[in-house]
């Protein structure tokens, strides 16, 4: 006998995958197992039992397998963001500590045992851990898994105490940025951050609420003129932290910070702000508003001309972007879209959280058919949706969602989100002008929406147009100069096509969660920089861990240009792929 750490893996809904495409599925878990070798080696794990497609290993301590744990579902969500649906594949896992029996190289015992009920028992993407494992765990790691409580496992003679972790990472248009500066930016006079308000009320669930409405009032202020509102990306990320103001408008050059709390019972929403200046440390104001949640909307209003009045004083009807967007006419709906945002957040790595924002978004609807809001985020979490399981979706939801836009946008010209992604229809279909003009028009109905901008960065790269893709990521780091994954991959990829490709490597380097074609972008400044041996290794990671040919993954960008696609053709192998 003799005591270890053992993590169970398995697929979720393996059968189904098999009974779908059996070679896909094969080829996916092959590809996948290898990834997972690597990073429980990393840990100096073992692995004891690979029947059918679990994954069975023991580590030298309840440390390294939690870490190993982590870092195969995070990697798992990276594969899984950048896959097409049928090489999509999530996994549950189990950790447990106790004594084990070895024979002929195979582990046996009640520890192993737990583990996999464990495992079984877990949400897909997530690890459960019970208690014992937990207990021995430095605190940096103990800190990220949540106790769930007793539970009763089948086979298993008594209850096991259980702790989960769950993805807490969010990609794309909702990943947090660094808390370093990493970009130079003047500290203008209206220059201001808000931090992201926090939960007073006795109900957990209401966190959503608070999330919400942090990022209305960033896209409230941001349409005062006279204000440089910095994006949620980069504010947020001081939010749960012990940062004084001065240090928070150091990093963010900033001169204000707005913090604050909410209150969420009933039928009233209570929200105390505070607007410190960055500068002396001081508060310069504080003061609290009230409302039932039908008035919510009025309220964000009054809020961020109170503010907009504290920064710069009396402003002007010409000095605010554009008329407030159409409120909801039901306030249950704007509830709902809230609701709806908490897991549209996580929807590119969950398929879980892409089931339920689009169920959300579309009840929203119900309420309210004419919510321009709402009909935006419903096509978007929709398109989520289809990416995961397009069997998930009706056939048509694609024009179902071109028309959803298109009376979007008849309601409400001046809604960003309906503009951005009206601005994508366009460019799909080759209309670069039209869509140039909804990218441009969101981003200026919302300047400190960090996704908005890189959207347009992106079409205007698309297009050819590196000089004007160059002013507006400038104008981007201004709002977000602390790092994010969404500006390096959007600047080392504008620098491939500036021929600067060490800074392109350099930036695309710093991805924590490079998507595919950040990776075929990697490869490509790799090849011109005369590193090939690295470049042609990259390719055949990228082939073997998403299944597609980098040459099918790039034809998926919508460069206009045939110089710019020329550009791309040398990292292409002869051989092809799926």
């Amino acid at each position: 006998m003799r005591e270890t750490s053992v993590m169970a893996l398995d697929v979720v809904g393996f059968s189904k995958l098999m009974g779908n495409n059996p070679e896909i599925t094969l080829e996916t878990l092959s590809a996948r197992r290898k990834i997972i070798h690597d990073i429980i080696s990393l840990y100096e794990g073992r692995v004891f039992n690979e029947a059918g497609d679990s994954i069975v290993s023991e580590f030298p301590s309840n440390e390294a397998a939690a870490r190993s744990a982590i870092d195969i579902q995070t990697e798992m969500s990276r594969l899984n963001m950048g896959s097409v649906a049928e090489r999509k594949m999530l996994f549950r896992a189990g950790i447990n500590y106790g004594n084990v029996m070895d024979s002929e190289g195979n582990v046996f015992g009640d520890t192993v045992n737990v583990a996999a009920r464990l495992e079984a028992a877990s949400s897909p993407e997530g690890v459960y851990i019970s208690e014992i494992a937990h207990r021995s765990l430095g605190p940096e790691i103990a800190e990220k898994f949540v106790y769930l409580g007793a539970l009763s496992l089948k086979n298993i003679s008594t209850d096991v105490e259980v702790y989960v972790w769950t993805p807490g990472h969010q990609t794309g248009r909702y990943g947090s940025s660094d808390t370093i500066r990493v970009t130079e930016a003047n500290t203008i006079p209206g220059s201001l951050a808000v931090l992201e308000l926090k939960n007073l009320s006795s109900n957990e669930e209401q966190q959503y609420f608070c999330e919400g409405v942090s990022e209305e009032l960033i896209n409230t202020l941001s349409r005062y003129k006279s204000l440089r509102v910095t994006s949620s990306n980069a504010s947020f990320a001081f939010s749960d932290k012990k940062y004084s103001p001065r240090e928070i408008g150091a990093a963010l050059s900033v001169k204000y910070v707005l913090s604050g709390n909410v209150r969420s019972g009933g039928n009233r929403v209570r929200i105390g702000i505070k607007l410190d200046n960055a500068e002396t440390n001081q508060t310069i104001w504080s003061e609290k508003f009230e409302s039932s949640k039908e008035e919510l909307w009025d309220l964000e209003e009054n809020l961020a001309s109170s503010v907009a009045y504290q920064i710069v004083g009396q402003v002007e009807a010409d000095e605010i972007r554009s008329a407030a967007n159409k409120p909801p006419e039901n306030a249950g709906a704007y509830d709902l879209v809230l609701k709806g945002l908490k897991h549209h957040r996580n929807a590119g790595v969950s398929f879980e959280d892409a089931k339920k924002a689009t169920s959300l978004f579309n009840k929203a609807l119900e309420l309210d058919p004419n919510y321009p809001r709402a009909l935006a985020w419903s096509v978007c979490s929709t398109s989520w949706l289809a990416s995961w399981d397009p069997k998930s979706v009706p056939e048509n939801w694609l024009d179902a969602g071109i028309k959803k836009i298109e009376k979007a946008l008849e309601i409400d010209p001046d809604d960003a989100e309906s503009n951005r992604i009206m601005g994508s229809i366009q460019r799909s279909k080759g209309n670069f002008e039209v869509s140039i003009a909804h990218h441009k028009h969101a981003a200026e109905l919302c300047p400190s929406d960090l996704y908005i901008s890189s959207k347009l960065c992106e079409v205007l790269m698309y297009d050819g147009r590196l000089e004007e893709a160059q002013a507006e990521l400038s104008r981007a780091k201004e709002i977000n100069p602390t790092g994010s994954d969404l500006l390096y991959e959007i600047e080392g990829i504008l620098k491939f096509w500036q021929d600067d490709y060490v800074a392109s490597r350099q930036l695309l380097g710093k991805v924590k969660m490079p998507s595919p074609v950040a990776s075929v972008f990697m490869a490509a400044a790799e090849f011109y920089s005369g590193d090939k041996e690295a470049s042609n290794q990259r390719v055949e990671s990228i082939e073997r861990e998403f299944g597609l040919t980098v040459q099918k993954l790039f034809a998926g960008e919508s460069y206009r240009l045939e110089t710019m696609k020329a550009k791309i053709a040398p990292i292409f192998p002869i051989r092809q792929v799926a």
